[in-house]
């Protein structure tokens, strides 16, 4: 059920393709060209009533998850009530999907040739009529409307109201790709089908199909998802296609009831959650034919017309619970507060080699922002997945007079079992950590931890350390992140005899330092005692 449906280059067997573009139906499972079948009237080719823009703009929603019991806000929504299909909302696509780097028939040899006054609103409906006419050397026209650069949105509930075309080689679908992926291209940068039916009352009865698409690029893609019979026929009225979709599941729905859950899925570009933590648009249309359905396709069912009644998008509500905000260092190394004096900033930054990348202000999380991002990298080997952060540079000892090494950390729990803090140069001294099981961990809420860890645990080369590091140990077996924050230490002890200083004063001999609670009186209880506090 693999289908490529998106803007990347493939190696096609492109005569092959191009023999399969011209059949609709097989005679003794040979295909038969459709000039020996039917006399296929000419379309319409030329300009079109619904016209693109080349200036749109773009409308990004960051929606709350759907938790139950939610109320609802409306975000965006199209309830086709106007005219005419507005070009600010919807792009109308023309072609065979070559005009944007994909083979003929937009990468899954699709029969069509779309026209974008295919679509047409009638009476309050936007209707996606596919045709029996010749275009441009193709023997039938449809559309294909999608949102991009001008809606987009991550998170929340999407649902349109649908009624659907019967007929063998009809390929409806209410789908969506991301706006603007960092991950590559399809389908590492993935792909949400909402619902997709090929041949509904033909070979595929009254299924529909519910799919993520993800992984690598193509040909290093893979999919999941469920088929689905939901027993009142979908081509006699109108049924609620939606799904909710979250930071780490996706649900799908008919007309109200739960019939898929997805929340297994992966990108060779980054770890889980994604490719599903981008804004995606949303994309209309009516294929005919193609690798999904196949080429036997019923001339006697066209025209042949999809149905929309509106298409909506709600955000659900703020329910957060924000994480403790745990402890602050009293020496700060980072911190997300900018009222928080780094006084220990490190002079450097080292992945060791092992191509993790590093976002000193990543802004991504609701808890603390920023904080460190960590990317996990592949630099000792493919298959080798390795993210530590080393904060190098100090001068040697800068940690000796501490008591407690203090961080914030948030990730997947089975990298947080085995986390390694190593204080380095000039001996190093290395400590597993199980995160989550730790005595020194406290559970803050939202995936976020705060450790404490005594300097004792480094002892051995601690006077000589001039830098530490953190992160996962040894090499992973997938992609990760980790955030990390408010590290520093807490906490001072005499190191080599030499007396400390009170962080906060009642007297001092230096006198150079501030005696902030310098006693606003002095009593001896009637002993008789004399004091000389300048001795």
């Amino acid at each position: 059920m693999m289908k490529l449906r998106s803007h990347l280059s493939l190696r096609c067997a492109v005569p092959l393709a191009a023999l399969l573009f011209l059949t609709a139906c097989t005679e003794n499972n040979r295909p038969v060209p459709l000039s020996e079948v039917d006399t296929v009237p000419p379309g319409i080719g030329g300009p079109q009533s619904n016209q693109n823009i080349n200036n749109p703009t773009l409308t990004i929603a960051d929606n709350f998850e759907v938790s139950p019991g939610d109320t609802l806000t409306l975000v965006w929504s199209d309830e086709f009530d106007g005219a005419a299909l507005d070009p600010e909302v919807w792009f109308f696509a023309t072609g065979d999907g070559t005009e944007v780097g994909l083979p003929g028939g937009w990468g899954n040899a699709e029969l069509q040739w779309y026209l974008p006054d295919s679509a047409q609103l009638v009476n309050g409906v936007l209707k996606i009529t596919a045709r029996l006419e010749s275009v441009e050397g193709r023997n039938y026209t449809s559309a294909r409307l999608n949102t991009e650069d001008r809606f987009a949105f991550k998170y929340g509930r999407i649902e349109a109201s649908i009624k659907l075309p019967a007929g063998q080689g009809l390929w409806p679908a209410f789908w969506m790709l991301p706006q603007d992926s960092p991950y590559g291209e399809w389908a590492a940068k993935g792909e949400i089908d909402i619902m997709e039916a090929v041949n509904l009352g033909g070979t595929n009865g009254n299924e529909i199909f519910a799919t993520l698409h993800y992984g690598g690029e193509f040909p290093a893609n893979t999919s999941s998802g469920v088929t689905y019979d939901p027993g009142p026929n979908v081509t006699e009225d109108f049924h609620v296609y939606a799904i909710e979709w979250d930071e780490f599941e996706i649900r799908w729905y008919f007309d109200g009831a739960l019939y898929a859950v997805q929340n297994n899925w992966s990108s060779t570009a980054a770890p889980y959650p994604a490719p599903f933590d981008q804004p995606f648009h949303i994309l209309l249309n009516l294929a005919v034919g193609g690798n999904f359905p196949g080429f036997a396709v019923d001339n006697s069912v066209f025209p042949a017309t999809m149905e929309v009644d509106w298409v909506r998008v709600y955000s659900g509500e703020d329910n957060l619970v924000p994480a403790d905000p745990g402890i602050t260092p009293e020496a700060t190394v980072y911190a997300t507060d900018p009222n928080v004096p780094e006084d220990l900033a490190p002079p450097g930054v080292d992945n060791f080699g092992s191509g993790a990348v590093f976002d000193f202000d990543f802004a991504g999380d609701a808890d603390f922002n920023p904080s460190i991002l960590v990317t996990s990298g592949e630099g000792y080997g493919a298959g080798v997945h390795v993210g530590f952060v080393a904060l190098t540079g100090y001068t040697d000892g800068f940690a000796a007079s501490y008591e407690n090494f203090v961080f914030k950390v948030k990730g997947d729990p089975a990298n947080l079992a085995s986390f390694e803090v190593k204080f380095i140069g000039n001996g190093d001294t290395s400590v597993l950590y199980d995160i989550p099981n730790y005595a020194g961990s406290q559970d803050l809420g939202n995936g976020w931890w705060q450790v404490s860890i005594p300097m004792t645990d480094f002892a051995a080369n601690i006077s000589a350390n001039n830098g530490f590091l953190l992160g996962p140990a040894g090499g992973q077996a997938a992609p990760f992140s980790i955030r990390l924050t408010d590290i520093g230490f807490t906490g001072t002890v005499a190191v080599g005899g030499t007396p400390i200083t009170p962080e906060a004063v009642v007297f001092a001999t230096d006198a150079n330092i501030v005696e902030d609670l310098a006693p606003p009186g002095v009593d001896n209880f009637g002993s008789g005692a004399v004091f000389d506090f300048m001795f």
